[in-house]
């Protein structure tokens, strides 16, 4: 197993999405071929992706309700 990737740097974007909207149904798509660069649990989604060669860890989460 490989050793975790300490990220250093924080950034938050508030996104207030227009009714109907569901959250779990938009992040979790269970597929055959899971891998391990994302994790869902009711109500937030961790995943990891590079971008433009930077190694990124995003984390979406509900925060309210519509």
């Amino acid at each position: 197993m490989t050793k975790p990737l300490i990220l250093n740097k924080k950034k938050t974007l508030i996104l207030e999405p227009k009714a109907p909207y569901n959250f779990d149904a938009n992040f979790h798509k269970p597929s055959h071929f899971s891998s391990s660069d994302n994790i869902w649990e009711k109500n937030k989604y961790w995943i990891a992706m590079i971008w433009n060669g930077q190694e990124l860890g995003l984390k979406f989460e509900n925060k309210g309700i519509i």
